[in-house]
């Protein structure tokens, strides 16, 4: 199962998501440690702005803001369902992500990192197999219409 965000992250796996939905203040407060030995945040960062329950308008804390208000301008769940993806954007983010997971050392436990790596890492690729598969969807249907079009009237002059 996943929860695929705007970006491509998996929110299911996310520790700041976790956290923020079971409203454990504890846990992310330990997020928040663990990104700072990552340098994705300061030592000073409000943990409250740690707080994620998902991608949504009313979510100020993305770590995507102008990708995120781009998707939902145009009415669509995640990147992968836009007919521009991949857009330079999108580029953008997915060269962030590598460049955060290229200097990614083992600061916290190995659960902690498989987490880290499962949520944000492979955003490319969901995204890939999220446009491919929409893509697979359409040609279907446009198949369907275009044999019921043709075969559909010879059908119905039999009757």
């Amino acid at each position: 199962m996943s929860k695929i965000g705007a970006c491509g992250d998996d929110c299911l796996f996310c520790l700041r998501y976790k956290a923020t939905i079971s409203n454990n203040k504890e846990e992310l407060e330990r997020v928040k440690k663990l990104w700072v030995a990552l340098g994705w945040r300061e030592p000073d960062f409000d943990v409250e702005k740690m707080k994620c329950s998902g991608c949504s308008k009313e979510n100020i804390n993305c770590g995507c803001p102008e990708l995120r208000d781009c998707v939902f301008s145009k009415g669509l769940k995640n990147c992968g369902l836009c007919s521009s993806y991949p857009c330079e954007l999108t580029k953008t983010v997915f060269e962030k992500a590598e460049k955060a997971f290229c200097s990614l050392k083992q600061v916290g436990t190995k659960e902690e990192m498989d987490s880290l790596v499962k949520a944000f890492r492979d955003k490319k690729k969901k995204l890939d197999k999220i446009n491919i598969f929409q893509k697979i969807l359409f040609s279907v249907a446009v198949a369907a219409i275009i044999f019921l079009f043709i075969f559909g009237r010879h059908f119905l002059v039999f009757k």
